[in-house]
Parts: C-alpha cells; structure tokens; sequence
C-alpha cells in the first residue's frame, strides 16, 4: 500500500492537474496545490488500506478510525514547519531541482505516517511534547 500510494503522489506531481499561471505572483498554497494533491491523496490510499485491513482484524479499530477522521502527524520543533506542509516543500523543492522522485523513500515516509497513526490507535505509545533544551545564556 506504501508504494501504491508512492505510485499516486508521483503520478500526480509529474501531471500536475492543477494549473495556474507562473506570470502572476500566486500564494504558496496554490504554488504548492499540486505536491498537496499528492501528498494527501497517497496518505489517503494508506488510511483506506489500514482500515480495511482493521476491518477484517480488529473492528474495533474501525470505529475509532472513524472518531478521529484523519491521520495525526508528529510535532515539529517550534519555528519549523508543520509535518506535512515540511514534507510539501520537499517534494516541490526535490522536484523542482529536478531530482527524480524516489519512490521508496517516499513509500518509507508513507510508513512511518502509517505506524504512528497505529501506535496511537492502538494506544501503545504516548508521545512526550520534547522541546529544545535552552541553553544557560538564555
């Protein structure tokens, strides 16, 4: 399911169906609309095959997949961007100096969303909020 969900946010980061002018100056959002398509539509994929897959193991999991509509990404450090929008501007960033996408790294990413999400279904961890250290002079 990762790398199918690779296969997608490739797929439509290389048609790019969202199409807007370069002559004007657009918001980021819009600039960026495309690797949000992506990107969403394959962690979507992943969210389908999860529930499924809790469909046929543990029903009980799907009612609390249910509750909570969508997947919950790790926090960032303060001052940096949320998970996702990070992940955003690295596929564009990546695409756009023309790095050929690599698609198991990003089915490896696909993962990583993918088990935490089932960690906190399944309540088997309770991640800590860790800020930086400060250090003696501030």
């Amino acid at each position: 399911m990762h790398k199918i969900g690779a296969c997608f946010a490739r797929a439509i980061i290389k048609e790019s169906p969202i199409i807007y002018s370069n002559s004007i100056d657009v918001p980021e959002y819009i600039a960026l609309s495309n690797y949000w398509l992506g990107i969403v539509a394959s962690i979507y994929i992943v969210r389908f095959f999860l529930y499924y897959a809790y469909r046929e193991v543990a029903p009980d999991m799907c009612k609390k997949m249910k509750d909570v509509p969508k997947f919950i990404y790790p926090r960032t450090t303060p001052g940096h961007d949320l998970y996702l929008r990070g992940r955003v501007k690295t596929l564009a960033i990546n695409d756009g100096n023309r790095r050929s996408f690599d698609f198991l790294g990003y089915a490896d990413m696909l993962f990583w969303i993918e088990n935490y999400n089932r960690q906190i279904l399944e309540e088997t961890i309770n991640p800590m909020v860790i800020r930086p250290l400060k250090s003696k002079n501030s």
